[in-house]
């Protein structure tokens, strides 16, 4: 229900705006009224209201000054002026304060009817653009965070500054630590990517509001299905990390309410922004020896660290999950290869080859669900990677195991309602050209930067995606610009090659030449002679 104010200094109109139309029917409510300017914006200040039509002609402040100072407040207020005046000027100078409608007395309910229809329209379709907005910066938020604590932090301290303000995130370089989540048996447990989502959920609100530790507690969604939490002590607070009566706390709760089991990584506290990598990775180290020390509990890498070695780089893990995004069949079985040449040439013992191989295999089922597919769909009904693992003889056995799930991951169809993540990375940077193609200075990097994206991975999508370089897409679009500005013949070429993003003429006309075929000038002939739809799509 939207909240509707009427401003009139004449209170027979201010009954017939009352009751002129059936509000609540329509889905607003009558929040108040006022016979004077002044009065009214001490009233919005109060009710908050969505629209508010307003008089021209009042004492103490008129409508104009009023509309001027409720957009000033907030631009999303639908304002509509109602007025007796049909001079321009008075249109001409509602339309430059924002106002959305402008309606003139004496009009009848269809008129009011149909302004208000058009009002709804304009809110509700505001409010889905915040909403947009609102999960956008969501989305970045989350793929900054992940970004800090990935393999390369492809962005300066300052820059790195700058962002964590811009996301509310406390930005002095100081000390952090992170603690992952990981929900033991995820996958055995729920095939469903909702039912998933909804305990990831559950288990990040618990973490977010258990820690005690003095200090700001950023929790985000990590890596194949964890939960991870970016900790920043205040300053005068020693090292944290040692107590974890807390985070054990959250283990019991968990099984105790909802009767499974989480395990909780506590990786060593570290210093500056590239130490949040270091603490990560710890994290993980500590998650990677629940083999040894159990599930359900609370493991801190200095415990973890005393454990036998013998893993592989978490890399591969990465680099594993980037070929079954891309489909890249061929980079995946050599990935596997050399995992398990790994395990041949350290010898690991048979624990920590399952240690490993239920890290590649939590790898395929993590990218099944975030699909949006069915585990049993892909893999069959009532697959049991635990029990399937025990049956396999020898390690050449295990490796066609591990590889078959792997090439039935690969294969899932992505083309549901859901959009792949790199299918929204290509939107996103998709985006960010058309709006930056005219900086001479954009190129590849700014794009990495602001969605904070590895470039390589960033290149792979491209060429999927769009089967060209992401510098080739930059230059189709500059060139697809400067095709429409040609024929409009409105500018010169100098000034063309300027509103595309290069500032020598001369550099421009070259790669029209080589991208379009002809110059700029050659185009623009054959556009006077009518031939211009034969280069158009080119």
């Amino acid at each position: 229900m939207y909240k509707v104010l009427i401003v009139d200094d004449e209170p027979l109109f201010l009954d017939f705006l009352r009751t002129v139309l059936n509000w609540e029917s329509l889905g607003f409510a009558i929040c108040g009224e006022a016979r004077d300017g002044q009065k009214a914006l001490e009233l919005t200040r109060k009710t908050f209201p969505d629209v508010v039509l307003v008089d021209i002609n009042m004492p103490n402040m008129d409508g104009m000054e009023l509309s001027q100072r409720l957009k000033q407040n907030d631009p999303d207020m639908a304002i509509v002026m109602v007025t007796g005046n049909a001079e321009f000027q008075y249109a001409r100078d509602a339309l430059r304060i924002g106002v959305e409608d402008y309606i003139l007395k004496p009009f009848d309910s269809d008129e009011l009817f149909l302004t208000m229809v058009k009002i709804k329209s304009y809110l509700q379709r505001t409010r889905e653009y915040r909403q947009r907005d609102r999960d956008h910066v969501l989305w970045l938020r989350e793929q900054f965070l992940n970004m800090l604590i990935s393999t390369n932090l492809s962005i300066t301290e300052a820059e790195t500054r700058g962002q964590m303000q811009r996301f509310g995130i406390p930005a002095e370089s100081g000390r952090y630590a992170v603690i992952t989540v990981e929900i033991d048996h995820l996958y055995k447990r729920w095939s469903d990517h909702k039912e998933i989502l909804l305990w990831k959920n559950t288990v990040s609100n618990l973490l977010h509001e258990i820690i005690a530790w003095p200090g700001q507690n950023i929790v985000f969604f990590g890596p194949e299905d964890r939960i991870v939490s970016l900790f920043q002590p205040t300053p005068d607070c020693p090292d944290p990390t040692g107590e974890t009566e807390s985070l054990q706390r959250l283990c019991d709760m968990v099984k105790k309410h909802f009767k499974f089991s989480v395990t909780v990584g506590v990786g060593s506290l570290q210093f500056g922004y590239t130490g949040i990598r270091a603490s990560y990775m710890e994290s993980m180290a500590a998650l990677q020896s629940k083999i040894i020390l159990g599930t359900g509990g609370v493991i801190r890498y200095q415990d973890s660290d005393r454990t036998p070695h013998g893993f592989y780089s978490s890399e591969i893990n990465e680099k594993m999950m980037l070929a079954l995004r891309l489909k890249d069949e061929n980079e995946m079985k050599q990935l596997l290869e050399e995992v398990f040449r790994y395990v041949r040439e350290q010898r690991l013992s048979a624990e920590m080859t399952y240690v490993t191989v239920f890290g590649l295999v939590s790898i395929c089922l993590s990218h099944i669900v975030a699909s949006g597919k069915d585990i049993g769909a892909v893999l069959g009904d009532g697959f049991s990677p635990y029990q399937e693992l025990q049956q396999q003889e020898t390690l050449d056995k295990t490796y066609h195991w591990v590889e078959q799930i792997s090439l039935k991951t690969l294969q899932i169809n992505n083309d549901d309602n859901k959009p792949s993540r790199s299918r929204k990375v290509f939107e996103e940077a998709k985006l960010l050209i058309e709006q930056n193609f005219r900086d001479p200075g954009f190129n590849v990097e700014e794009i990495t930067k602001q969605i904070f994206i590895n470039g390589s991975y960033l290149r792979k999508i491209f060429h999927k995606e769009a089967s060209m370089s992401v510098s080739e897409y930059i230059t189709h679009t500059r060139m697809q610009r400067a095709k429409e500005l040609i024929l409009r013949k409105q500018v010169s070429v100098t000034a063309i090659a300027e509103m595309t993003g290069y500032s020598d003429p001369g550099y421009f006309s070259k790669c029209f030449k080589k991208h379009v075929g002809v110059t700029p000038s050659e185009y623009e002939a054959q556009s006077k002679a009518g031939n211009s739809a034969n280069f158009t799509n080119v």
